[in-house]
């Protein structure tokens, strides 16, 4: 039976409502396997410039257990020295890249549910060495941004707060995570929200873990404003919107 717990003005807090109406029961399990495709359709900007990711010539040598150990969030950015597309290309790569292919289906380095990889990944370029400052869209399949639009992206009135604002402000590049809900809802109902949050999450792990082992410093945000985000990628807030934003850059010595 559900718990009624109350705030201090006597109501349901919103969060109960979406953890009761999201729990799976075994009356639920009946999967609509004939209902939906087998692959989610993919994202894909036509007709704008895109940059093709460089080849990565070697990969990181810190091991994932060092990765790990070390892994803990910077937001002092060096305002002298920049990331280089090329550490950017494998951060990317290495966090959200295809790792295998079984036909025309491709398994990703992020984990998802159901291999419905519902987040895409957006790329705000503000001091990147080699490539212009604009916002990029990734298509982690061809491994090429595609140019959005030029020019430094106004980041000033997404944070929420003068310490994020300072981080949007002085970070090399945002990474900025949107949700397409209907690839999951599609296959797992309500429930399927719950799976959005967690490969936004796991994403999100992986983005830390390769900024890591790339000497690369990273902070993850959820204090922003989700219409101001969404206003500036054009998309509706409803059936693709922000879940969560990185902001990397060169980690100023000394710096927490």
């Amino acid at each position: 039976m559900m718990k009624l717990l109350r705030n201090h003005s006597g109501e349901a807090p919103l969060y109960l409502w979406f953890h009761e109406n999201t729990r799976l029961t075994p009356s639920q399990l009946v999967y609509r396997s004939f209902q939906f495709p087998l692959h989610a359709p993919k994202k894909e900007y036509q007709g704008f410039p895109a940059c093709p990711l460089p080849a990565s010539d070697s990969a990181p040598e810190m091991t994932l257990l060092e990765a790990l150990c070390c892994r803990k969030s910077l937001r002092d950015f060096d305002p002298h020295s920049h990331i280089s597309l090329d550490t950017l290309a494998g951060i990317l790569r290495y966090a959200y890249g295809v790792t295998h292919r079984v036909g025309d289906f491709s398994l990703r380095a992020a984990a998802s549910a159901g291999g419905r990889y519902p987040i895409e990944v957006y790329i705000a370029a503000q001091a990147v060495e080699g490539l212009d400052p604009g916002l990029y869209h990734l298509h982690p399949e061809k491994e090429t941004l595609t140019q959005m639009r030029r020019g430094r992206v106004d980041v000033s009135s997404w944070a929420c707060n003068t310490p994020n604002a300072e981080v949007t402000r002085t970070a090399d590049c945002l990474l900025i995570l949107t949700a397409v809900f209907e690839r999951t809802i599609r296959k797992y109902g309500d429930r399927g929200y719950r799976y959005v949050m967690l490969d936004a999450g796991h994403l999100g792990q992986n983005v830390y873990l390769c900024a890591t082992a790339f000497g690369t410093a990273c902070v993850g945000l959820g204090g922003f404003f989700e219409e101001e985000v969404e206003r500036e990628l054009g998309v509706d807030g409803v059936n693709e919107s922000v879940v969560y934003m990185l902001a990397l850059g060169k980690p100023r010595m000394g710096g927490v």
